[in-house]
């Protein structure tokens, strides 16, 4: 078993994996802000199983109010978005750095890149 669910990510293009968590090692958000400046406008092609990886005790799910009403809840997260940048794919892994099953997701992550064919893994 995977901790992650791929869709078809289509034909990929000498794709470079981008790889950001938040949390301690993302000092003054600056790895996810790149990490998001760079999947504006993507497609999430994975998704990764945040019920195995987080503690949601330590990250809740956040609730947005509209107009004094429940609107959007939104539960930590991680995947892999698709975007294009200068004839080449990048592969953006992003959100927060799991609390558990890090061998598990460390394996299943250099699994799917070879899978996708990455010949590039940058870590912010």
């Amino acid at each position: 078993m995977t901790l992650f669910s791929l869709t078809d990510p289509g034909n990929l293009i000498e794709p470079i994996a981008v790889v950001a968590f938040d949390g301690w090692v993302d000092a003054g958000s600056a790895a996810t802000a790149a990490a998001a400046r760079l999947a504006e406008g993507s497609d999430v092609i994975a998704t990764f199983q945040g019920d195995l990886l987080f503690d949601y005790r330590a990250r809740r799910p956040t609730l947005e109010i509209v107009d004094g009403r429940p609107s959007l809840l939104s539960w930590p997260e991680l995947t892999m978005r698709r975007a294009r940048i200068a004839e080449r794919d990048l592969l953006i892994v992003a959100g927060p750095e799991p609390d558990y099953r890090w061998r598990e997701l460390a394996t299943d992550m250099v699994d799917l890149a070879g899978r996708l064919g990455v010949v590039e893994w940058i870590s912010l």
